[in-house]
Formats: structure tokens, sequence, C-alpha cells
């Protein structure tokens, strides 16, 4: 049997290559469990439209009407 003996810090490096490869290995697992989401090609147009409009206007929205997708104010705005 050997021992070996470790300074603190390599020891204090290889703790945190170990959190660095954990944390990789749960954004892995947390992106892997998120379902995909695919848009038709009206969808993408309706939000380069919208993207279009709020950099033209310096407009900006709040979140939920973000979340309300194309029925939101920036899509009601575009075609009034």
């Amino acid at each position: 049997m050997n021992v070996e003996v470790v300074r603190p810090r390599e020891a204090a490096e290889a703790l945190q290559t170990l959190m660095r490869y954990i944390e990789q290995l749960e954004e892995s697992l947390r992106r892997s469990k998120m379902p995909e989401v695919r848009l038709t090609v009206e969808e993408l147009r309706q939000l380069d439209e919208a993207a279009n409009e709020m950099d033209n206007k310096d407009a900006s929205i709040t979140l939920d009407e973000f979340n309300q997708g194309p029925s939101s104010k920036v899509q009601r705005k575009s075609t009034s």
C-alpha cells in the first residue's frame, strides 16, 4: 500500500474540477429532460416581425405578454 502526500492546493484543484464536472453532468441531464420545441414557419415569421417592430420602435413587452405568444400586445400592434 502506497501513501502519497497531497498538497492542499492540489486537493482543492481536484475538488474544483470534480465540482465543475458534476455541474456539467447536471446541466446535461436537465437539458435532456427539456421538451424539444418546434415552431412552424409562420410562428418564426411572427417572432421575426415582433422582434423587428420592437427594434424599430425601441419597444418592450412584459414577461406576461411574451408568455401569451403571438396573441400578445406586440402581435396586435402589428396587425392594426
